[in-house]
């Protein structure tokens, strides 16, 4: 064994351990979005003209395309870089997921309070919190913002 040969089979393995062998190159070529646009184009015209001299002459040109196009440098270029930037995308979500505990359902531990004290309590400390009049329910717009903490804290003491 050569050491052209050595090294060719190296390469070939890591090709293959990075995704990007000869053969993803041919099937990146033959998905490619110009690719698919050009066939098309050569069926319509086909359909259109009511000959199959387009569809002969479309088989040509894809045979010359998938002999060619793969083993342009920029070609694999591109291809490596939809690569890296799905991997790129792949490792973004993992850490994200990773990051971000998942919580059990937060609806399944709610419990509505039953008495009406309570939702008024809520509602007035909300109403109290927000910042925006725009937000607000329209019964609370025009009510005298001195009002509210008074009522607060009559229902707080209610509530004791």
């Amino acid at each position: 064994m050569s050491f052209g040969s050595e090294v060719k089979g190296v390469i070939d393995r890591k090709l293959d351990e990075a995704g990007l062998s000869q053969h993803d190159f041919v099937r990146a070529a033959l998905k490619w979005q110009y690719n698919w646009i050009g066939l098309t184009g050569a069926a319509l015209f086909a359909l259109i003209s009511g000959t199959g001299l387009p569809l002969v002459l479309a088989a040509g040109l894809e045979m010359m395309y998938v002999a060619l196009v793969p083993q342009s440098d920029p070609f694999r270029r591109l291809v490596r870089s939809w690569k890296y930037a799905e991997q790129e995308r792949t490792e973004f979500v993992r850490s994200q997921m990773e990051a971000t505990p998942l919580h059990p359902r937060s609806d399944a531990d709610f419990v509505a309070p039953s008495y009406p004290t309570g939702i008024e309590l809520q509602n007035l400390v909300a109403v109290l919190e927000c910042t925006s009049k725009s937000l607000l329910p329209e019964a609370y717009r025009d009510m005298d913002r001195g009002e509210i903490p008074r009522r607060v804290g009559e229902f707080s003491a209610m509530s004791r």
